[in-house]
C-alpha cells in the first residue's frame, strides 16, 4: 500500500489539542493501577530486540535492499 489512506471526515478519530491530550494522559496516569503498571514495565524492559514490521514488497528495508 503506498501513500496515505484518506478517510471521510466522519470516520476519522477525534483530534485533540495539546492541552486536551495532556489532560487525557494525566487522567489515565491518575487512574493507573501501580502494580499492573510495574508488571507491564518489567515485561517491556525484558524485550531485548524490538519487533519490526516487514517492509511491503517494493519498499526499501533499512539495509537498502529491495
Amino acid at each position: 500500500m503506498s501513500g496515505h489512506a484518506t478517510l471521510p471526515w466522519f470516520k476519522m478519530p477525534p483530534r485533540l489539542n495539546a492541552a486536551d491530550y495532556l489532560a487525557f494522559v494525566a487522567e489515565l496516569l491518575a487512574r493507573a493501577d501501580p502494580a499492573k503498571a510495574a508488571r507491564q514495565k518489567n515485561l517491556e524492559e525484558r524485550i531485548a530486540v524490538p519487533f519490526r514490521l516487514r517492509p511491503e514488497k517494493g519498499e526499501n528495508d533499512e539495509s537498502g535492499n529491495r
